[in-house]
């Protein structure tokens, strides 16, 4: 992971979803998709995990660069929360639109009800809102696997989600 990406939370980035097939390290200038016709996806960030990488949200809203930050929070979840490496904020990928005023990750984000599975099977847990539960490793658990997507992993999964709405 590197240690160099840092978002601060309830920072908002715009994804693009027409560069999904450029591979994860392409550069870009940071204002490459200012003219851009293609439609973005929007995610904030829930928390800086440091050297685990962006705790982050995907909002089901699509749209430019112009776009009302407002819209944006009053969107739905696209899906369940997720942690990615920051790729795409480091490349230039991804864009700040902006940091959301008084962000509270409870009341925002229901952080404390955010889950992931991690660990081996054999003696898995569940990450929940910061803390860890073991989980019976017998028991079929519907939380996703804690896994850092990479940028064009995270703009893959947008469009399959919204092909699929």
């Amino acid at each position: 992971m590197n240690t160099a990406v840092r978002a601060v939370a309830g920072e908002i980035f715009a994804i693009p979803l027409f560069v999904s097939d450029l591979h994860v390290l392409t550069p870009f200038a940071p204002d490459a998709f200012r003219d851009a016709e293609g439609s973005f996806a929007y995610c904030r960030v829930i928390e800086d995990r440091l050297d685990e990488g962006l705790l982050i949200e995907i909002f089901e809203i699509t749209g430019g660069l112009d776009i009302d930050l407002r819209e944006v929070i009053a969107s739905e979840r696209l899906f369940r929360p997720m942690i990615t490496a920051g790729l795409g904020i480091m490349c230039n990928r991804w864009l700040s639109l902006g940091i959301q005023t008084n962000f509270d990750p409870e009341l925002d984000s229901e952080y404390s009800q955010n889950q992931l599975l991690i660990g081996p099977e054999t003696a898995p847990r569940i990450w929940q809102g910061g803390k860890e539960t073991p989980v019976d490793p017998h028991l079929s658990v519907d939380v996703d696997d804690w896994r850092v997507y990479f940028a064009d992993d995270v703009e893959r999964r947008i469009n399959r989600e919204l092909v699929a709405a």
